[in-house]
Order: C-alpha cells, then structure tokens, then sequence
C-alpha cells in the first residue's frame, strides 16, 4: 500500500491511528501576523499597569522616607528632656508658626495640623510672672515674650529640609501644652478651654507635633503630609504623688437661690489628697442634692419664708482622709402679695392703701391695674395713692402684682368702690304768698354723717321767715315773696366735704296788693341774645300807683346793665361774650314788698 504524501494538507489519521503518523511542517503567514497582533494588543494593555506599579512603588518609598523622618523627628525631640526642649524658642517665634497654619494663604498641609494645634496651647506670656506656673507654657521662659529666636533651636521653630533619593522633605516642629485629669485616662486637652473635671487635680504635659511633608502629584495642591506627635513631661512627677497632703475642702461662701427656680450647679472643689476625691453633703435645702463628685444640682423647694440652711460638704480622698466645710445657704421664696380688704372711698377726698408683700429676692418692682381714675401704685413701695376724681359711683376690680428681682411674681385682686357725695334732686315746687311750708332735703349719699344744711336763693331770704335746719336739713317758714327761685341747698359731712342740689321753686301771687314782676313773663322768662347784638328789657310790676320801685339784677352776660327808669328795671346793652348765665331780677317797692324772677339768658356767638 502506497503511503500518504507529506506536509500540512495530508490526511489526518482515522480515529484510532497512531498520530505519530502525521506531520506538520511550520504555519502559514496569516497565523504568524495574527499571532503578532494578539501579542501587540496584549503589551499595550499591560503599559498603564506596569507603569501605576511603578509609580505606586515610587509613592511607598517615599511616604516610607517621610515617616522614617517623622519618627527621627519624633525620637530627637524625645532625646531633649522636660523644659529642656523648649531651649531657644521665642513665644514671638513660636506663635508666628502657629499663625501660618490658621492663616487664609496656609500650605496645604494646614489641615492635616490644625486638629493637633486644637488640643494645645502656648499659654499666654501676661502671666509669666506666676513661676508657679511655669510648666504652663510651651516657650523658653528665659526669652522675652516678644522674642523671635527659633530658627537654630534644638527643636527649631522654623522647617527643616532634607534632600533623599532626588526627594525634598521638610520636616516641622509644633510644640503646645495640653492638660490631662489626675488619675484619669481621659485624653490631653488644650487647658484653654472649660476644666472637664474641676474635681480632679491637672497634670500637664508638652505636646509635640511633627509633620514631615513631601512634593507628591496624588496629594491635594501636590504636597504631601505626614503627621505625628507624642508627649513628654515637663515637671518631674507629674502623675504619681505618693506623699499628697490631706485634702482641705474649700468653702464656696455663703449661697443665695430662689424657691421654685433650678440652680445651674454648685462644683466644690479641694486641694491635696489621694484621688480619687468623694464628697458628701448634709443639711442641703430641700429639693438640692450633691453628687460624689462635688457638684450640687437642683431645684430649691418653697421654704414658706426666706430660710437659711447651714450645709456641711465633706471630702474623702483615696486613703480616707476627709476634710470638712461649712457654709450658709439661703432660699428665697417667691413674692406673696398680702390681700387687702376691699376698699371704699369717695370722690374727691385722698386716699392711701400700702401693699404688703413677704418673701421674694428685693427690690420688689409693683403694678396695678383697674384702678379708679385719680389712684395710682408707687412702682417702688407698692403704697396705692391720689385723689378719686369719679362724677359717678363706682366699684371696680383692682389688679396688683408685686415682681421680684428674679422675675417670679404674685397677684392678688380686689374691688375698690368710689362713693360721690351727691344730694338727691328736688323736684320743682309751688308755693303761693303766705303759704306755710314743711319739707325735707332727701338723705344725701357718698358722704359721711353727721351732715349739716344750708340754703341760698329761697323765697324770703334775710326776713327769717322761711328757713332750714342746719341739723335735719328741713325747709319751713311762710312764703312773703313771689315770683320764681332756684334755690339752691348746701351739704356738708363730717369730713368737711360739701356738695349741692339746686331746685325751681316758684311763688304765687294771689292777691293784687302784693308785688309781682309780670315781665318777664315767670312762667316763660329766660332770654336768648346774640354777642354784639342791642338789647333792650324792661321790667314790669304792676302794682299799685302810688309806690315806687327800685329794680336790681346779677348774673347778667358782660355788656348789659339795669336802670330804674319809670318804676321799670331796663336792661341795655350789648351782649359781648357767649355763654349762658342764670341772671337774678329784684324789684322792691317804697313799702318794702319785694319780688324776684331767676331766669337763664343765653348769650350766642
């Protein structure tokens, strides 16, 4: 059998052949450039790795550099003990660091500084004087507070370069002090800011911060950062204390505080002692309480009065020594305003009513509302004072509030009635010559009995034939003279206030003899003129022709005047002022008789 001839397209063995038998003679050319591609694809992808790999190589190295930096930085100032690693730096110097990194153009390295520069401070040179307190201060105490040397010092103010691997590293030297509770394992903390434990004693150290910083185009503004710190002490034992004194409580003097009203705590504080410190407290006022910790919290609960409750605080240190303090304190209840009793007073007579007011933190501030017109309240001492000006009767509810210092205030209320001494009116009334008369002036009110009487312009006046008893304030006699009065009575109280009722009496003449005015008209004689105008009124009594008559008048408006011309009264003139004026007509005869006409005569513009 004939074998099959050699190369690539000879036939491939039947299953089960024996593949020795066939050959292959190398590949055709389009293998050989589609192989070439896929390599060249594959390379290309691999570019961007290789390249990051080296690059994040390069970025490990140096950030490994920066740290072996830091930790050097970090051991240097490590090596200076105590003060001794503030030697040559000037606060002046020291503060001007500081600045930079809070200042609108800081480097970019700022951010990664400032929450270290948070926990720490300089201290402040005003108070350097205190040498107690030098361990309080992050400068060499032996420069002036505006000194500005740093530069050279061991742990220098200003940045050092150091040049590795064609790689610029700037390393930099913060150094604060921070505080740390007694006993506590709580962090270090800025001693600028509020104690977070004023029982505790503070304990400081100097803090130390390195940041070592580095060019970088991953980093924010292509500058990297690396910081680190650590704290070392400054004074020689800062922590254990094991010959502490006793403690010795320290009194917070005499308290005040307000019934109802919460404190915002009271924190006793001790020197010496063992910490942990415990205190304990007895004969605090009701409704305050004290913790193991000093601080007494609370709302003072109304003692009734102002009360004084003498308090004793004790402390008790670790090995149970204890000291004591005693103080006063008092609380204030709030302001009871005393309720008076309703009041009645009259118009026009003065009146005074003092409140009173126990408990509540002076000065008390007062105010009232409601009262009658003419009363007021003394802002000051509370006294209600001034004179009723009422027309009318009246009662009305009366409001006073007393305020305390502290804003707490008591009301009370109460009616105050306002009497008006007034007469009741008289009804007009007629009588005729020779008539016998007997009345009563009505009870007055709003006054104060006793009362006494008296009266003007009444039919007869000065004959003693009709008039009123000062005691009873009856009105008797004769009736003599017509025509028409209005009478008027006087009241007087006990207080010596006085007040009036005026009434129409009107008399009648019955028989010819007696005299009468007949003009005016009795009946209808009141008068109405204009200002300016001409006036001309002749009076008339028609009586018998052999008398002769004298005629008077008053109360007439300005301008008009009366004269007896022909047994008549004529009233002349021109009215010059407006107004209404009740005008009194008399007219008396040769045998003496008289009469009078009481008129109202208006005067218009």
């Amino acid at each position: 059998m004939l074998a099959a001839p050699a190369g690539r397209h000879g036939v491939h063995p039947a299953l089960g052949a024996d593949p020795r038998d066939v050959t292959d003679h190398g590949f055709t050319l389009i293998e050989v450039l589609v192989s070439l591609a896929l390599i060249g694809t594959m390379m290309t992808a691999l570019v961007p790795f290789l390249v990051r790999s080296v690059t994040v190589a390069e970025e490990e190295r140096t950030r490994q550099v920066a740290v072996q930096l830091a930790t050097d930085a970090i051991e240097r100032a490590s090596a200076v003990t105590g003060a001794a690693a503030l030697t040559g730096r000037g606060y002046a110097a020291a503060k001007a660091q500081w600045d930079a990194v809070y200042a609108p153009a800081a480097t970019a390295y700022a951010d990664a500084v400032r929450p270290y520069l948070a926990t720490m401070s300089l201290g402040n040179p005003a108070s350097v004087s205190a040498a107690a307190k030098a361990s309080w201060f992050a400068w060499d105490l032996q420069l002036s507070g505006s000194s500005t040397a740093g530069a050279t010092a061991g742990l220098p103010t200003a940045p050092v370069d150091v040049l590795l691997g064609g790689v610029t590293y700037r390393q930099n030297w913060y150094l604060g002090i921070c505080r740390q509770q007694l006993g506590s394992s709580g962090p270090c903390v800025s001693p600028d800011g509020p104690d977070p434990s004023p029982a505790r004693a503070d304990v400081p150290f100097l803090r130390v911060v390195v940041a070592v910083t580095w060019p970088g185009r991953t980093c924010p503004g292509n500058v990297c950062t690396y910081v680190t710190s650590t704290l070392t002490s400054i004074t020689e034992d800062p922590v254990f204390n094991l010959n502490r004194p006793s403690p010795i409580a320290q009194g917070p003097g005499a308290q005040t505080s307000y019934a109802g009203l919460a404190i915002s705590g009271l924190q006793l504080t001790a020197t010496g002692g063992q910490p942990a410190l415990t205190w304990a407290f007895t004969g605090l006022p009701p409704g305050l309480s004290g913790s193991a910790g000093g601080l007494v919290t609370g709302t003072p609960a109304d003692p009734g009065t102002t009360r004084k409750y003498t308090v004793t605080a004790t402390v008790t240190d670790q090995l149970g020594r204890n000291s004591t303090a005693t103080f006063d304190w008092t609380i204030i209840p709030p302001p009871v305003v005393a309720k008076p009793a309703d009041q009645m007073t009259r118009a026009g007579t003065a009146a005074s009513l003092p409140m009173t007011v126990t408990g509540g933190a002076g000065p008390i501030a007062w105010s009232a509302t409601g009262l009658p017109a003419g009363l007021s309240i003394d802002v000051s001492t509370g006294v209600i004072s001034g004179t009723p000006t009422a027309s009318s009767p009246l009662t009305s509810s009366v409001t006073v509030t007393a305020t305390d210092a502290v804003g707490r205030a008591s009301t009370v209320t109460f009616k105050w009635s306002v009497l008006v001494f007034t007469v009741p009116a008289l009804a007009p009334r007629t009588d005729s010559v020779r008539d016998l008369v007997s009345f009563f002036v009505p009870a007055p009110t709003g006054g104060k009995a006793p009362y006494t009487y008296r009266m003007v312009d009444f039919p007869g006046e000065g004959s003693g034939e009709i008039s009123i008893n000062p005691s009873t304030g009856e009105i008797s006699g004769k009736v003599w003279y017509g025509n028409r009065y209005f009478t008027t009575v006087y009241v007087k109280d006990a207080t010596g206030a006085e007040t009036s009722t005026t009434f129409l009496w009107n008399v009648l003449v019955p028989k010819s003899g007696d005299l009468s005015i007949s003009i005016p008209d009795p009946a209808n004689p009141d008068q109405t003129s204009r200002v300016g105008q001409a006036v001309t009124l002749s009076g008339y009594a028609p009586t018998g022709s052999n008398s002769s008559f004298a005629w008077s008048a008053k109360g007439l408006p300005p301008g008009l005047g009366i004269t007896t011309q022909n047994n008549r009264g004529v009233i002349t003139g021109s009215p010059t002022t407006p107004g209404t004026y009740r005008v009194t007509l008399h007219c008396q005869d040769s045998n003496y008789l008289k009469a009078t006409v009481m008129f109202d005569w208006t005067v218009t513009p």
